[in-house]
């Protein structure tokens, strides 16, 4: 009998891109860790009507950058763009102990 492999963890890197891009310290590994453990956990809660599938976080040179993969295509109003700007804050407030640059886009 053969060994039963999981699908996405076959696949990463190879078919599947990873949902996270950063390379840390051993120091900074746990910080960066439990940064993207809040930012999806916030999101995923604040946008649960969103369809949200994906969250991918790239991490360069002391910053963040999120980017959020929905099913659905939405027009950007002046409402959405200032809750986008709303959850922009929240976070750099939630992560601001851990990054030297705050810029949020």
């Amino acid at each position: 009998m053969g060994q039963k492999v999981h699908p996405n963890g076959i696949r990463l890197g190879i078919v599947k891109p990873w949902n996270s891009t950063w390379f840390a310290n051993t120091q900074d590994f746990a910080d960066n860790l439990d940064g993207d453990f809040k930012v999806r956990k916030f999101l995923n809660k604040e946008l649960a009507n969103a369809s949200v599938s994906r969250i991918t976080i790239e991490r360069p040179a002391k910053s963040i950058r999120v980017t959020i993969h929905t099913a659905r295509r939405v027009s950007l109003s002046v409402k959405k763009v200032k809750m986008l700007k709303n959850y922009a804050t929240q976070l750099r407030k939630s992560l601001a102990f851990q990054l030297k640059s705050t810029s949020l886009k």
